[in-house]
């Protein structure tokens, strides 16, 4: 019996010995088309035919690879040309990323973000305002200057060099001080529109616009009770005009708006909430224009504004226009 087995065994391993070399030889083809069309297969496959693409196969017909036609020049550039598009959009969306989280580490809110224009404007605004007291400084020294020239050339003697000397260095440093309030100038409008790029995107990642700028429908704060609306508060907005609502809880309230070109609207009625939507009802306006002149009507003039944020000392309203204003608590 073990003399069997061994030449079972011997026998089994001489098959696998024959079997194995057989289909790893196993015989494959090029499947192509020739210039005239016709499809051949053949053992090998001509220089000039692989470039435009073939099946290898095996005996049995089966394919057993897809070569694709070699790619053209043109195919070739454009294929590169997408690759380095690709790139180039990969690159510019990881810089968004980038920026994105930067803006919400600085700014977490709209508010927040319209605080700091506020201050930076303001800043630029100082430094203006110094730099025309400067100039004010020196149109004085040289008013004080002509005098000292025209009281010498009064009394029949020439005008000293110095006194010549210092005018002139005046004049430049007025020139000088009018080109720091241009550059000024420019840095407000660089500071604003830099400002209005980063406020767009921080409402868009906030949810409150969509791509396109339109502005997402949001909800009213419909637990907001009266008392809590009651007070002085205070907003300013894009423009710069400044607003102060005094809300009685009781349901009065009186609105004064101070505009940046001087002019001034006060205006008295009533207000009522329903489901955190402010219903206000004008009953006086009182308008005062840039060159000071008032004039008052009676109004019943109502419209709303829809609460869609509050804290302790600031609340946010959307007005009809689709335009928010954020208030803060001034007492």
């Amino acid at each position: 019996m073990a003399v069997n087995g061994w030449k079972t065994i011997l026998l089994g391993v001489a098959v696998i010995s024959m079997v194995t070399p057989a289909l790893a030889a196993e015989v494959r083809y090029f499947r192509f088309k020739n210039s005239a069309g016709s499809t051949v297969i053949s053992p090998a496959i001509p220089p000039e035919y692989a470039s435009q693409g073939y099946s290898i196969i095996n005996s049995k017909g089966r394919v057993l690879e897809e070569i694709p036609p070699a790619l053209t020049r043109q195919e070739i550039l454009e294929k590169r040309e997408q690759e380095i598009r690709t790139l180039a959009a990969e690159g510019q969306k990881a810089e968004q990323r980038s920026s994105d989280e930067a803006l919400m580490k600085l700014y977490s809110t709209v508010p927040d973000i319209e605080r700091a224009e506020e201050r930076a404007i303001s800043e630029i605004e100082d430094r203006i305002k110094i730099t025309h007291s400067n100039i004010q400084r020196l149109n004085t020294m040289r008013e004080n200057k002509e005098r000292l020239a025209a009281d010498k050339e009064r009394a029949g003697k020439a005008v000293p060099e110095r006194v010549l000397r210092d005018i002139a260095e005046i004049d430049q440093a007025v020139e000088e001080d009018r080109t720091e309030i241009a550059r000024r100038e420019q840095d407000k409008t660089f500071v604003r529109e830099r400002f209005t790029r980063d406020t767009h995107r921080l409402k868009r990642l906030l949810g409150i616009i969509d791509d396109q700028g339109t502005i997402i429908v949001r909800k009213a704060v419909e637990s907001l009770r009266p008392e809590q609306l009651g007070g002085i508060w205070r907003s300013r907005d894009k423009s710069g005009n400044r607003y102060e609502w005094i809300i009685n809880p009781k349901g009065n309230f009186s609105w004064f708006s101070n505009q940046i070109d001087g002019g001034k609207l006060l205006i008295l009625g009533s207000w009522g909430l329903e489901k955190g939507v402010l219903v206000i009802t004008s009953e006086l306006r009182q308008t005062t224009s840039p060159d000071g002149s008032t004039s008052n009507s009676a109004t019943e003039e109502q419209r709303q504004a829809t609460v869609v944020a509050i804290k302790d000392d600031e609340f946010s309203v959307l007005l009809e226009n689709e335009t928010e204003l954020r208030f803060q608590r001034a007492n």
